[in-house]
């Protein structure tokens, strides 16, 4: 991952010392997605041997973004379980894919996708478990004809949920808060499937959006406590979703700081991302930074990480982060700043050689 900061000048030493490094691809970031200044990383990017992947979409990006054109969109903004309005916008709604995301990725696309430098896309935190809670009314209502279709029959529902249900107006989602009942995993399993049935329409959505012309690799990324958890807040990976990309990409940065002493539920972890992506590459994003305070991953550590990545079936490592732009967590305290660091990490980059394995910054 590298956050677009600086200038030209900076760009080529970056990119000249991760070449030589034996890195593979770059990730590029900017929550700003100034498109004119990713062109211009791009270009520099063509003069070095590595894979470029732009930032496409990311939660908070996009609603960092809209508050900046002054357009926010409230009516597609999520509504958290208690009611209240989140600085996300709802990707379970067409009306909201059509209006905000589509449009957005299309101007993506257009100004990025003949670039030569250009790989492909990568979408990031698609499934954020913090932030991509929605309970709208046409939330709602979808679930309503959703579950409507499925069971056909009132009195057959009431019995599988559990609850006495009137009319079909009282079918409503699940609250997590709700007082646990014998037949109310069900009532809950019927909210994830109807979720992850528009994930699928999501995933359509996105991909008609940013594919062009050219053939240009689109990579699905999330963190790992939206892999483990995600389906209680979000209804949940499947694997018909991950299916429409290229590859998954699987952010460990935060579940690093959780290891136990041998390292069992990285492999658990890594093996639960490949049975997700069933034959798609999946690629591990490790932590090489830390917050200001922190103590910085020795090479050792990532090293050992990568190692047992490999072991557990990941196609690369994605190191978070080589440079990090002023404001985030890592500022000053990113790879580029531990030279010692780097200079041992890519050590063991070039001894991968030309095996499978791809390292990224």
């Amino acid at each position: 991952m590298y956050h677009i900061t600086g200038g030209p000048e900076l760009w080529r030493r970056d990119f000249a010392a991760l070449a030589r490094a034996g890195f593979a691809r770059v990730v590029l970031a900017d929550p700003r997605a100034d498109l004119a200044r990713v062109r211009a990383v791009l270009d520099v990017a063509a003069q070095f041997p590595l894979r470029a992947y732009w930032v496409a979409f990311n939660p908070m990006f996009l609603a960092e973004q809209m508050r900046e054109r002054r357009d926010p969109m409230r009516r597609f903004l999520c509504v958290g379980i208690d009611g209240q309005t989140l600085d996300f916008y709802n990707p379970y709604s067409p009306a909201c894919r059509r209006a905000v995301l589509q449009p957005y990725l299309a101007e993506t696309a257009k100004a990025l996708g003949d670039h030569p430098a250009l790989a492909g896309y990568f979408l990031d935190d698609c499934m954020d478990a913090s932030s991509i809670i929605s309970y709208t009314g046409e939330d709602q209502s979808r679930f309503r004809s959703y579950i409507r279709q499925r069971y056909d029959r009132l009195d057959v529902l009431s019995r599988r949920w559990g609850i006495k249900l009137r009319t079909w107006h009282d079918v409503s989602p699940p609250r997590i808060t709700l007082t646990w009942r014998p037949a109310w995993r069900r009532w809950w399993q019927d909210w994830c499937e109807a979720r992850q049935s528009w994930w699928l329409q999501w995933a359509d959505d996105v991909l008609a959006a940013v594919r062009g012309r050219g053939r240009l690799e689109c990579i699905l990324g999330d963190d790992w406590y939206s892999l483990r958890f995600g389906q209680d807040v979000t209804g949940g990976f499947t694997p018909a979703m991950v299916r429409k990309f290229d590859s998954f990409s699987f952010d460990y940065t935060a579940g690093a700081l959780f290891l136990d002493r041998k390292m069992s539920n990285l492999d658990r972890d890594v093996l639960m991302a490949r049975d997700l992506a069933e034959r798609a590459p999946v690629t591990v994003f490790l932590r090489a930074a830390a917050a200001e305070k922190e103590p910085f991953p020795t090479a050792r550590s990532l090293i050992e990480q990568s190692r047992r990545c490999f072991k557990a079936g990941a196609a690369g490592i994605d190191l978070y982060i080589y440079r990090a732009w002023e404001g985030n967590y890592a500022y000053r305290q990113c790879l580029a700043n531990h030279l010692r660091v780097f200079r041992e990490f890519s050590a063991f980059v070039r001894s991968l050689g030309a095996a499978p394995a791809a390292a990224t910054a």
